[in-house]
């Protein structure tokens, strides 16, 4: 299953993980949260099963795996060390076109009817799969959603497969496993065959008596978000050299990702892109910010923002530039200025091209290079790693100023939620941006 040359590498890099992180203070937390994630998802299950009435909100927050923020905190909602609920679901769901309000019951039921089946008969998980898939309001479920209520249940039967795990495994078994749920029972026999073969030897390295299982798990995530190794990476940079330091540059495929059948990202991308825009543009008009948005979006905008903020929407720009660079400043999807200068520079993207918003952003800075400006780049949390290749590009990651992965971060859509929905905006500044943000120099740096 696994070739010897990849055999060799792997225990090499364990027993590096084993030394480095496994026995860290870190290491230690992060592996004692395994079981402590799992007896609180198996409470919430039990509680579940035992209710009358409307589950919805007690499905959504307790078998969803969330970030451990302090609303989630407080809400009750299963905190999970492989979470993929950053803000509110319904708000998330609801904001990319996936999902309307009314469907949530619904919703709600299927997750605990597949997680109830798959409870009952494992050997169900693949067709389990394929009809939770199959229902008309489930879109927006994937592996990292379903997979760890299942480990917390059946953790024998069920790995948590999530970005870091399935690119671990895909890398050691030379296998191409996706995110969709519909790949979830492949991956997971994959990765259970894989764990058996490797488990005596983690056993024995580490000392420890854990599960095989979340010795892989954390295995995997130190590989992908501390060590960084590049043969797990689905594009792997390539360092170059320029005059002053060392770059990263990609060359992505020309491959379209989509969020869905054609005719309904086509539908839904106008209204969710101007929603985010007008969250961004209303955080900024919140703490004090002029707000510039295209001319051409402005009248949709302005729509979706409190009447008293629209007077801080700027009909012209206040800027002393020569007209190439306005016509370009203008296109950018918002901009937060004050006095007369630029604080915060955000392109929206969501089935569109990304490239596109990131050649605005370079355009900016070739035209104006000691521009003092934070750029962002907002998009579906799914989207990450497409904005990942595309900033890498030698395009970007030659510029005269520097790379733009060092001067441009990404907002996932549920930060810029978050953040729109925080109390007492008018008492913060443009630094709260900075506490949601995902920098990409911090992971290619």
């Amino acid at each position: 299953m696994i070739s010897q040359s990849k055999d060799e590498e792997f225990r090499s890099l364990f027993s590096e993980f084993a030394k480095h992180y496994l026995s860290t203070s870190e290491g230690e937390k992060h592996l004692r949260f395994y079981d402590e994630g799992r007896l609180t998802g198996r409470k919430n299950f039990e509680a579940i099963k035992a209710m009358s009435g409307d589950v919805t909100d007690s499905v959504l927050r307790g078998l969803l795996p969330h970030t451990n923020s302090a609303a989630h905190r407080a809400s009750g909602a299963w905190i999970h060390i492989a979470p993929t609920v950053q803000g509110d679901i319904k708000d998330w769901f609801e904001g990319v076109g996936w999902t309307r309000r009314e469907d949530w019951p619904n919703i709600a039921r299927a997750i605990f009817r597949f997680v109830a089946r798959c409870a009952d008969d494992p050997r169900s998980l693949d067709a389990a799969c394929s009809d939770f898939v199959a229902m008309q309001y489930t879109k927006g479920f994937q592996t990292g959603q379903m997979s760890p209520i299942l480990n917390a249940i059946s953790p024998d039967c069920f790995l948590i497969i999530n970005n870091k795990s399935r690119k671990v495994i895909n890398y050691l078994t030379d296998s191409n496993f996706k995110q969709p749920l519909t790949s979830y029972a492949a991956a997971n026999e994959a990765g259970r065959a894989l764990v058996a073969q490797l488990s005596s030897f983690m056993q024995e390295t580490t000392k420890i008596d854990a599960r095989p299982s979340d010795l892989f798990d954390i295995y995997c995530h130190w590989l992908v978000a501390i060590k960084k190794h590049g043969g797990v990476s689905a594009v792997v940079g390539k360092k170059i050299k320029t005059e002053n330091s060392e770059v990263i540059v990609t060359v992505p495929d020309d491959t379209v990702e989509k969020a869905g059948s054609t005719s309904t990202a086509d539908a839904t991308e106008p209204r969710q892109s101007y929603r985010i825009q007008a969250a961004l543009a209303h955080i900024g008009a919140k703490m004090g910010f002029r707000i510039w948005v295209p001319r051409n979006d402005r009248q949709n905008i302005l729509a979706l923002i409190p009447v008293d903020k629209r007077g801080l929407f700027l009909d012209e720009l206040p800027l002393n530039y020569d007209d190439v660079t306005i016509r370009t400043i203008e296109q950018i999807d918002v901009i937060w200025l004050k006095n007369r200068s630029m604080a915060r520079a955000f392109e929206v993207e969501h089935t569109t091209a990304i490239y596109s918003g990131l050649l605005r952003m370079a355009d900016l800075l070739a035209l104006q290079p000691n521009m003092d400006i934070r750029l962002h780049i907002a998009a579906p949390t799914d989207r990450r790693e497409k904005v990942r290749q595309e900033i890498l590009r030698p395009t970007f990651s030659l510029l005269e100023r520097g790379p733009l992965y060092r001067m441009c971060s990404f907002l996932s859509y549920s930060a810029v939620e978050e953040m729109n929905s925080l109390p007492h905006l008018e008492h913060m500044n443009g630094s709260i941006v900075d506490k949601y943000e995902d920098a990409f120099a911090d992971e290619e740096d």
